[in-house]
This record gives structure tokens, C-alpha cells and sequence, in this order.
């Protein structure tokens, strides 16, 4: 589990993943890379809650469409 998050984490894709792991579907590897959008996004807001130095409201964040 460990080494496929760390894969999605650091831009492996879901096909990259299923060939890496001997995955047949695309419901594991998806898996990964939506955990690792989730870091990605967690990281994202904490980085820009830190670097809010004028204590100004938090921008909205928008889900750009694929």
C-alpha cells in the first residue's frame, strides 16, 4: 500500500499503476490517485493558511473538471 501511494503521490497514473502493481481493473490504482489528490489538496490549503499573513478570509478553492 505504501509504495503505490507513494507512486500516485509523486504523478504516477492509473495505468502506470495497474502495470506496476498487476492490477486487471482500474478500481485499485484509482484508489491511490484520488488519496493522492487528497494530500496534494490538504497540502495545498495548509501552505496557503500559513503564508496568510493579513489573516484574510481563505480563497474558495474550485475543482477544475478533467
Amino acid at each position: 500500500h505504501t509504495a503505490a501511494t507513494w507512486a500516485a503521490v509523486n504523478g504516477a497514473g492509473l495505468m502506470e499503476l495497474r502495470q506496476a502493481f498487476g492490477w486487471t481493473g482500474l478500481a485499485m490504482p484509482n484508489r491511490y490517485v484520488s488519496k493522492a489528490e487528497q494530500l496534494g489538496q490538504q497540502g495545498a490549503e495548509k501552505a496557503a493558511a500559513a503564508m496568510n499573513v493579513l489573516n484574510r478570509e481563505p480563497a474558495k478553492i474550485v475543482r477544475l473538471g478533467r
